[in-house]
């Protein structure tokens, strides 16, 4: 290793006297004789210098670009580079070049000259180029030109982070520019492959995602992420057999992989075979039994299939390990309630409440709860509790006329007659044409001993039940009612 690293020192050193001298030729002949990156890049430098004396000014560009590909800057080599993309008004190109040297040598006046060249001749205003910081000149002045001087990097690692920028801002044309100039630099770099696939699938471009997909695998990607970025482009394009076909050539491949069984199952799921979804999950299960995602989407598939009770064991799972889960916690009421075992749904409903109140399928489906469970305790006479559910139903939206009416009687049982009538009342204004409504507020009324108000609504009750065959019953006992008063007045 140290003769190696002493053998590039002699060239190095032999390449500085012949250029020193002024022997050009032989300076040149030198540039190509050392591996070692540093060296190379040394040699390169008084490569394009030898080249520039020698009036080949094409050479001496060619030179500079090739030291650029080593990762070795020499601010007055980027400044080259820069002035000549001024000239040559490519200024995206210009700016990364001044850029770099800048960050190099801040207080260089040739290197502050061309920057401010180039802000004139683009119309930016000028900058403080020398207390910068850490503000890069895209924060303050972004525009689309100062993108495209990515396009122009030969580091891999900076060409993703600025395709993934690109990406994030929604630049998606401009990514896949970076992208494919990563592709060209690093073509074996399978991280470059996949966002590939990732950025043409957000454009619709299925075929060019489907062929960075067939890339990235032979650069080596992880199979079911690569697919992953793919999948959801195929099945908005309808392609769920052609996600299928790829998901099984990979499972071909690693045959273990828990992320290609869910993606085989979300393909057969969109082609509506169900069975072999519910199979593929399974089989994901058993290779990674640790994943909640998977849990959660076999959880759904199962409960959309009607297997209630097995849904319900994957979701009580879920709600366990994950403290803030809402769905589970919602199907798990819903279960609960349809089995009517609403105790157990209660704490399902509340701690789903807790974690989420703003969600519309959890309130209607907790006001559910709370009605049904209030009519269960109506039935055993517990006129507190089913108070205590309608209100908490109320909170969760309006209710209904029949459930106004079972709050009234939940009054009544209470003996809380005044809030009852006062309810009635009320309910009498916006629904007046409810013999129901009219002939309990009679009742109440006459129990209090307001005899004129009671025979008023009996009267009522009488009247709006007209012939209905359905409001005989009713009619008959507003009727005896109001007989039973007149024979008491007399």
């Amino acid at each position: 290793m140290n003769l190696f690293s002493n053998r590039d020192a002699l060239i190095v050193a032999l390449a500085k006297t012949y250029h020193t001298n002024g022997y050009l030729e032989e300076a040149e002949d030198l540039y190509s004789l050392s591996n070692d990156n540093k060296a190379s890049a040394e040699l390169l430098y008084l490569l394009a210098d030898v080249r520039q004396q020698k009036m080949d000014f094409e050479g001496y560009y060619a030179a500079l670009l090739e030291l650029e590909k080593t990762g070795v800057s020499y601010p007055p080599a980027l400044l080259s580079l820069g002035v000549r993309a001024i000239r040559q008004r490519r200024f995206a190109e210009a700016h990364f070049y001044l850029e770099r040297a800048l960050a190099l040598e801040p207080q260089s006046r040739p290197i502050r000259d061309a920057q401010s060249r180039l802000l004139q001749m683009t119309g930016k205003p000028e900058l403080d180029l020398v207390e910068r910081g850490n503000d890069s000149l895209r924060e303050k002045v972004p525009d689309p030109w100062l993108d495209r001087a990515y396009l122009f990097s030969f580091d891999l690692g900076q060409l993703l982070v600025k395709a993934d920028a690109s990406a994030q801002r929604g630049d998606l044309e401009l990514a896949v520019e970076i992208l494919d100039r990563a592709v060209a630099f690093g073509e074996d770099d399978w991280k470059a492959h996949v966002m590939r696939v990732n950025v043409f699938a957000k454009l619709g471009r299925v075929k060019d995602a489907v062929s960075s997909y067939q890339a990235a695998i032979r650069a080596g990607a992880h199979e079911g992420a690569a697919l992953g970025e793919l999948s959801s482009a195929l099945l908005e394009q309808g392609q769920a057999m052609r996600l299928l076909e790829l998901a099984e050539a990979a499972l071909e491949r690693v045959p273990d992989s828990a992320d290609l069984q869910r993606l085989r199952s979300l393909a057969f799921r969109e082609m509506g075979n169900l069975p072999r979804a519910e199979a593929s999950l399974k089989r994901a299960m058993q290779l990674m039994p640790e994943s909640l995602e998977i849990a959660r989407d076999l959880a759904a598939l199962l409960w959309e299939r009607g297997k209630r009770s097995e849904a319900a064991s994957y979701f009580t799972r879920l709600s366990r390990q994950s403290p803030l889960d809402v769905q589970s916690r919602t199907y798990l009421a819903q279960y609960y309630i349809e089995n009517g075992q609403l105790e157990q749904a209660e704490s399902f409903v509340t701690e789903a409440l807790e974690i989420d109140s703003s969600n519309a399928r959890l309130a209607e489906l907790a006001k559910g709860y709370f009605i049904q469970y209030s009519y269960l305790e109506a039935s055993a006479g517990d006129w507190v509790e089913v108070e205590r559910l309608l209100e908490l139903a109320k909170g969760l939206g309006p209710l209904t006329l029949d459930e106004l009416k079972l709050q009234a009687r939940a009054f009544r049982g209470m003996g809380k007659l005044e809030k009852a009538i006062a309810l009635l009342r009320e309910l009498a204004a916006n629904y007046g044409d409810k013999p129901e409504v009219l002939m309990t507020l009679a009742e109440l009324l006459e129990e209090q001993g307001r005899i004129e108000e009671a025979v008023e609504h009996y009267q009522a009750a009488v009247l709006r039940s007209g012939q209905f065959s359905a409001y005989a019953a009713l009619r008959n006992a507003a009727r005896a009612r109001l007989a039973a008063l007149s024979m008491s007045n007399e």
